[in-house]
């Protein structure tokens, strides 16, 4: 009996309920948009078991809408909100938003559909948009992007992604999170050239080779917990002129003895002002500078007694043949 009744209720949430004012905490009372009347601007109804939200098309004023941790699976209804600045659908079961049509949403500025089963970027149409969220998605492909005029956050972690392309045409974008992927390149970043923060932690990447010319004002990098094993590996940052923090604790070079991550980072480039959070002191560039400037002496006089050495056979070979 127990066990009979333990499906009964667990098939009860699977299902859900249907979206009614009873749940709905409704708040801020305002001047509709158009002036000739007041209604709410505010919805929240949070872990109510919701499914179904057709309810939504009574209130076109709504404003802000948070609507997270139900069971909601058909976004289409979420397009009748006409006058949406903020939306909030995390942590629930929408596998697309290709209902919503240029048309709809004009005004929304920020969208949370983290935790959810999105399994594609989709195309943005909200032209006012600047913060959206597709974190902890099934998301393994961004073709079908196009970009975005005045996106300004755009967190994508916590998917299946192997491939960045189609994240381009982005000119407003300042953050871009792609943490804990399946990432070994940055191939098809293109066209950011506001971007000032990227998080790539957590991912397969082994060298930073990447089209750092389509970030130049790039500041802030964090790379920790990635399979860099050489120093060579950080060499790409010498063309990342505006960089000045940068994260890489976690990474197997930390663990090889004699490597001073710090220095070595700062023989690549002496512009950083913080590695992984801890300010750059003067006397660690001063001795990333001895040290650079040391095996550049070692080098030469390496490739010194190498040429000596080539000589010094030539001759004997020449005498050899004399003789």
């Amino acid at each position: 009996y127990i066990l009979i009744a333990t499906r009964t209720q667990d098939m009860a949430v699977d299902d859900g309920v249907e979206l009614s004012e009873e749940v709905m905490d409704l708040s801020e009372v305002s001047k509709t948009v158009q002036g000739g009347g007041y209604s709410y601007s505010c919805l929240t109804c949070i872990g109510k078991q919701i499914s179904g939200i057709q309810v939504l098309q009574q209130y076109p004023h709504l404003r802000h809408i948070d609507l997270s941790n139900n069971s909601i699976n058909d976004a289409s209804p979420i397009s009748k909100l006409t006058h949406a600045l903020s939306l909030n659908l995390s942590s629930n079961a929408i596998a697309s938003i290709d209902q919503w049509t240029p048309k709809d949403l004009q005004h929304l500025l920020f969208l949370d559909l983290s935790s959810n089963e999105l399994t594609t970027l989709p195309a943005l149409c909200m032209p006012a948009l600047r913060r959206a969220d597709f974190s902890r998605n099934g998301i393994s492909s961004c073709s079908g992007f196009g970009g975005h005029d005045a996106l300004q956050t755009l967190r994508l972690s916590e998917n299946n992604l192997a491939s960045v392309a189609g994240l381009t045409d982005m000119p407003m974008l300042e953050v871009l999170e792609l943490s804990q992927n399946s990432l070994a390149n940055l191939q098809g970043l293109q066209k950011l050239p506001s971007l000032l923060t990227l998080i790539i932690s957590k991912n397969n990447f082994a060298m930073l080779d990447g089209p750092w010319k389509e970030t130049p004002k790039l500041a802030a990098l964090d790379v920790s917990g990635n399979v860099f094993a050489e120093t060579k590996a950080f060499l790409p940052l010498t063309r990342l002129p505006e960089l000045r923090r940068l994260h890489v604790a976690g990474s197997p070079l930390e663990e090889q003895d004699g490597v001073n991550i710090r220095l070595e980072l700062l023989i690549c480039h002496d512009g950083l002002q913080a590695i992984n959070g801890e300010e750059v002191l003067p006397e660690e560039k001063d001795e990333a500078k001895a040290l650079n400037e040391k095996r550049i002496e070692e080098e030469a006089e390496r490739l010194r007694q190498e040429e000596e050495a080539r000589l010094a056979a030539e001759a004997a070979a020449q005498e050899g043949e004399a003789g």
